[in-house]
């Protein structure tokens, strides 16, 4: 067994003990309370708590009020007297969602408590998820201590829910927070973009068998930004990260497929889910064709939707992926990237061809002819009305398992950040350590990201991208594949590039509110030298006509308005790509 899937392994096992009581004890508040006793569950070194966390899947609907117990038990043989019991919200703070009721005060040896805690009501409306914290203070050693609160406040909690979509040759594993590969899926057959008529279909060996069945082993979009406190904060969905995870996306509405109304190509939405704070939804849609010859690619859309009523700047989104290309060893691989097709591939690791007395072990395909890649197609940012066009991803890179995800059992925020903070371009792996480790090959995970943005309220951004795996060919089947993917892409414009509709009514009309005056003037130069608000429709606050907001577009408006100068005009809908 690789060290991923012994590191992957070991995490379902603790999941697995952690998640598996909840079958057996009615009275808990969440899956996470559900372990035994241990010091975290402990107020000092003798007051027993249960829970002492209240975390997903805690939720409540909205104007809703929830009463969770929280029991005190005094396992000493002394008294404990607390001197206060606080509830903190941290974020929420102007909503009176998080109360206490019935604190303890003394609790003699041997003694017993019930607190309620009560969790939402009147006023608080979601989707939306509030954090906050309970203080507690006494006598004992250590005080005081702190109980984390998480609750989502929805209509519904929407479980994540899994389906598969087909070409004509391969399949793939999608559900509704994001996922693609599903950690692999073995047991549920060919759903990782493998080949249904592959000639390996032995089981894996290392140094015997390619292990076909594997090409994507697991994929998800990713946000990651700094939040309002200063945390680096990433939510995703791979890994087996879900909405019980404190960095998973939370899925809010189920997962639809189709292969009946298009002719051409099986559809399917992978709904809508938010991050944990909810502030940053995301919606998926694919298309895989039915035409035979088409059947190597999977196209994905995905769009990016502020949550919030304010900008949210700073966020980085992308990709993230781990494909575990057949191989003559494990699941080491190789990297490579082409730039004209805004690509980067896996190839796997071959040593030489298998031979020998188990026939069955040859290689019908040799390892290195097998490919597995991500392309990025386009994007674009809607504002104010109008598209405007994100060409070029800000880049890709591959890197070791051993360092991005086995450490901690996934991609770390803050690692993450830095890379990409500095990083640009396309990069592939290369070993600075040939004497101790294959300089050829190793256990990668891929990196797409699209770049850093600011989403102001009413901003889309939308991602068109490529899934492909070729088994024959080598890196030339795998251009071609690419090549036919873009093509088919380009054929059916609808399914990506919306009609430019430009929010241009009033040229020079910087706040957007239907006239042409001083206060004009005054927003812009609020906007561009006292850190205001940007305007609600940049085409019109670009009075110069020449895709800049600067202090020339000021003085252009003065002349208009004061001096009769010339009459602003919109520029050509979707002229220009704006930063904000």
């Amino acid at each position: 067994m690789s060290s991923k899937a012994v590191g992957r392994f070991g995490a379902a096992l603790v999941l697995a003990l952690i998640i598996i009581p909840i079958f057996f004890s009615p009275n808990l508040v969440n899956a996470k309370s559900s372990r035994p006793s241990t010091a975290r569950d402990t107020l000092g070194s003798f007051i027993w708590v249960y829970p002492f966390i209240i975390d997903d899947p805690t939720w409540v609907k909205p104007n809703t009020q929830k009463d969770t117990i929280i029991h005190f038990e005094n396992r000493g043989t002394t008294s404990a007297t607390f001197s206060s019991v606080t509830a903190v919200k941290l974020t929420g703070v102007a909503l009176d969602w998080l109360n206490i009721v019935n604190p303890p005060m003394v609790l003699p040896p041997g003694g017993s408590h019930d607190m309620h805690v009560l969790l939402g009501g009147a006023g608080v409306t979601g989707p939306a998820g509030y954090d906050g914290i309970i203080i507690f203070e006494g006598d004992w050693a250590g005080s005081p201590d702190t109980m984390k609160v998480h609750l989502i406040v929805a209509d519904n909690v929407q479980y994540p829910l899994w389906r598969s979509i087909r070409t004509a040759s391969k399949s793939i594993f999608i559900n509704n927070a994001g996922n693609m590969g599903r950690d692999g899926a073995m047991n549920f057959g060919w759903n990782s973009l493998s080949f249904f008529d592959d000639c390996d279909t032995a089981g894996n060996f290392n140094e015997f068998n390619d292990n076909a069945r594997i090409y994507l082993y697991d994929a998800s979009p990713f946000v990651l930004r700094v939040d309002n406190a200063g945390d680096t904060v990433i939510s995703y969905s791979i890994y087996s990260a879900d909405w019980l995870d404190g960095n998973g996306f939370r899925p809010l509405k189920g997962l639809t497929t189709d292969s009946l109304v298009y002719p051409d190509f099986q559809y399917a939405n992978g709904g809508k889910f938010v991050t944990r704070d909810s502030a940053i939804a995301l919606e998926t849609d694919y298309f895989a064709p039915k035409s035979a010859d088409s059947g190597d690619f999977i196209i994905k859309v995905l769009r990016i939707y502020n949550n919030t009523d304010q900008t949210i700047k700073g966020i980085y989104t992308g990709e993230l992926m781990d494909w575990d290309i057949p191989s003559d060893s494990g699941v080491r691989n190789g990297s490579g990237f082409d730039l004209t097709r805004k690509m980067m591939y896996m190839y796997g690791a071959e040593y030489g061809p298998d031979t020998g007395q188990n026939a069955i072990w040859n290689d019908c395909v040799l390892a290195d002819n097998r490919l597995g890649g991500f392309s990025y197609f386009g994007g674009y940012q809607s504002h104010g009305g109008a598209s405007f066009p994100i060409t070029n991803p800000r880049g890709m890179f591959t890197g070791l398992n051993a360092d991005w995800v086995i450490p901690k059992g996934n991609f770390v925020a803050g690692q993450l950040f830095e890379k990409l903070n500095d990083f640009s371009g396309y990069e592939a792996w290369i070993s600075t350590h040939p004497e101790m480790e294959d300089s050829a090959y190793q256990d990668l995970s891929l990196v797409a990201c699209y770049g850093r943005f600011d989403l102001p309220v009413g901003d889309t951004l939308i991602f068109a991208s490529i899934y492909a795996t070729v088994y024959d060919n080598g890196l030339a089947g795998m251009m071609a594949a690419i090549d036919k993917a873009r093509q088919w892409l380009t054929d059916r414009p609808e399914l990506f590039i919306p009609p430019c509709v430009s929010c241009c009514v009033w040229p020079s009309d910087c706040n957007h509110n239907g006239t042409v005056n001083i206060v004009d003037i005054s927003y812009l130069i609020n906007y561009l030298y006292r850190n205001g608000p940007p305007p609600p429709c940049m085409d019109e606050a670009d009075c110069h006509y020449d895709c800049a907001i600067n202090i020339i577009d000021v003085s252009c408006m003065i002349n208009f308005i004061y001096k009769s100068g010339p009459i602003p005009l919109c520029p050509p809908c979707g002229s220009c790509s704006w930063v904000f």
